[in-house]
C-alpha cells in the first residue's frame, strides 16, 4: 500500500515482550519517528534508574564512614581544645600541697612557689600547715632547690636576682604588733638575716626587684627597706576621706614597678551594707596627701587592685553609681574599673561577664605592651588593653585558682611580657602571649 504526505507515520505498540530496538515500518522507503524518540526516553530513564541506584549504594556504603566521623567527632574537638589549653609549662606543687604563693627573680630566671600541704602538723595544742618551698628555673622548668618545714605562715615571698636567696613576709609577736621578714638561703633553707619590723595587719607587698617592703601600719602605709626594716617612707592616712571618718585601715596595697605611685583601700566609719565602705586611695611618693581618692564598696571580695608608673589604678571593684536616695547594690555593678593617674577619674570599666562564673580576683599589669590581665576565680583569664579596657585575648584554663595564702601573688607578666604565669591549685602555669598585639 502506498502512503500519502498527508497520513500520519505509523507507530509500533510495545507489549511486554516488545524488543527495546526501535521497529521498522512495514515500508522500506519510510521510517516511523515515533518509536524512536519513545525508545530514547526509556533508555534515559533506565540510565537515570541506574545512576540513582548508584547513588543509593554510596550513600548506603558511606553511612558507616559518616557515623564513624560523627562519633569521633566530639571526641577529636575535645583533645585538639584541651591541646590548646595546655600552658606552655607548668611548675608543680609537691604532691598533696597546695600553691600558696609565687615570685619571678628580677631577672625573670627564678621562680619560687610556697605552697602549704593539705596534711596539719602537730605543734603544741594546736596544729600548723605543713610549708614547703620550691625554686624553679624558669628556663627548663627543672626545680633547684625544695625547702621543707618552714615555720610560720608567709604572707608574701620573693627571690633575690641571682636566686640564692628567698624572702618572706611572716607572722611576728602579735602582742608587739610586731612582723618579721626572713631572709633564707635558697638551697637548705637556713635563715641568713631577720628583719624586725612594726606591723598591724598581715598583707604587705615586695617591690619587684625585692629591695622594699610597702606595708600598713596604724593610720599610715610605709615603704621600709627589706634588707634592714629602716622606715624610707611613710603616708598618713587621712583622718576624713570625702566628707566620711575613716578607719585608720588600709587594705589591698599595691606598689608600681618603679616604687613611684602606692594605692589602697582606707575603710570607712559608719558603713551600710549597700553605701560606700571603702575609697580607693592613690599617693605619690615623697608627697604628704593623697592625690586623689575614689568610693568603693567594703564587703566583696573582688577588690585587687593595681598601679602602673604613672600612677594610673586598675582595681576589681562593686561600682558605685549611687541613685537619688544613695542605693546601689554591689552585684549589679561588679566589675573592673581603671582611673586616670592626674584625676582619679573613670577610663573606662567592664563588668563581670554573665557568661564566666567565679569573682574577678586578681589583676597583673605589663607597662611594655599596655596590657591588663584579669582572673575570674574559676578558670578564665581576660587580657585587656590598659587604655581603652578592650579585649585582646582571653585563656581558658580549665584550672581554679587556689583559696589558700590570699595574701600571695595569683598571676604576673614575664618582664617581656611575652608569657603570663597564673597560680593554680597543683602549681604555677605559663602561658605564652606570642603574637598578640
Amino acid at each position: 500500500m502506498r502512503l500519502k504526505t498527508s497520513t500520519p507515520p505509523t507507530t509500533t505498540t510495545y507489549t511486554p515482550s516488545a524488543s527495546l530496538t526501535a521497529p521498522v515500518a512495514q515500508t522500506p522507503t519510510t521510517i516511523s519517528v515515533t518509536p524512536v524518540a519513545s525508545s530514547v526516553r526509556r533508555q534515559k530513564k533506565s540510565r537515570r534508574r541506574w545512576s540513582l541506584a548508584r547513588l543509593a549504594l554510596w550513600i548506603v556504603g558511606l553511612m558507616p564512614l559518616v557515623a564513624l566521623g560523627l562519633t569521633l567527632k566530639k571526641p577529636v574537638a575535645l583533645v585538639l581544645a584541651e591541646q590548646r589549653l595546655l600552658p606552655e609549662k607548668f611548675f608543680p606543687a609537691p604532691s598533696g600541697a597546695l600553691s600558696n604563693g609565687f615570685m619571678i627573680s628580677p631577672d625573670g630566671h627564678w621562680l619560687v612557689q610556697r605552697t602549704l600541704s593539705e596534711k596539719l602538723m602537730p605543734r603544741g595544742n594546736y596544729q600548723i600547715w605543713n610549708n614547703q618551698t620550691q625554686v624553679f628555673d624558669t628556663e627548663t622548668g627543672k626545680q633547684k632547690a625544695l625547702i621543707s618545714n618552714m615555720t610560720g605562715i608567709s604572707y608574701r615571698i620573693g627571690i633575690n636576682a641571682d636566686g640564692s636567696q628567698i624572702l618572706t613576709a611572716e607572722s611576728g609577736d602579735y602582742k608587739k604588733e610586731e612582723r618579721r621578714l626572713l631572709w633564707r638561703s635558697a638551697t637548705d633553707g637556713n635563715v641568713l638575716k631577720t628583719v624586725l619590723y612594726p606591723g598591724t595587719d598581715s598583707e604587705v607587698v615586695f617591690s619587684r626587684d625585692n629591695q622594699t617592703l610597702l606595708a600598713a601600719e596604724a593610720h599610715r602605709v610605709v615603704l621600709r627597706s627589706t634588707q634592714t626594716g629602716t622606715l624610707e617612707t611613710a603616708l598618713t592616712i587621712p583622718k576624713v576621706l570625702g566628707k566620711k571618718k575613716t578607719t585608720g585601715r588600709a587594705t589591698q596595697l599595691a606598689l608600681s614597678p618603679n616604687k613611684e605611685w602606692i594605692t589602697a583601700r582606707v575603710l570607712l566609719e559608719n558603713k551600710a551594707w549597700d553605701q560606700e565602705g571603702a575609697r580607693i586611695v592613690l599617693w605619690r611618693r615623697g608627697e604628704s596627701s593623697p592625690r586623689w581618692s575614689v568610693p568603693v564598696q567594703d564587703g566583696n571580695s573582688a577588690n585587687t587592685i593595681a598601679v602602673a608608673d604613672e600612677g594610673t589604678v586598675l582595681a576589681t571593684v562593686a561600682k558605685i553609681i549611687p541613685t537619688a536616695d544613695y542605693h546601689f547594690n554591689d552585684n549589679d555593678f561588679q566589675g573592673v574599673i581603671c582611673l586616670e593617674a592626674a584625676t582619679g577619674k573613670e577610663r573606662w570599666f567592664f563588668p563581670k561577664s554573665q557568661t564566666k562564673n567565679g569573682i574577678m580576683a586578681t589583676l597583673a599589669l605589663d607597662l611594655m605592651h599596655q596590657w591588663a590581665a584579669v582572673r575570674y576565680s574559676d578558670r578564665v583569664i581576660e587580657v585587656r588593653n590598659l587604655r581603652t579596657g578592650a579585649l585582646i585575648t582571653e585563656i581558658d584554663t580549665r584550672q581554679k585558682v587556689s583559696n589558700n595564702g590570699v595574701y600571695g601573688e595569683r598571676l604576673r607578666f614575664s618582664s617581656d611580657g611575652m608569657k603570663l604565669y597564673d597560680r593554680q591549685n597543683e602549681g604555677i602555669g605559663v602561658w605564652s602571649l606570642a603574637g598578640l598585639k
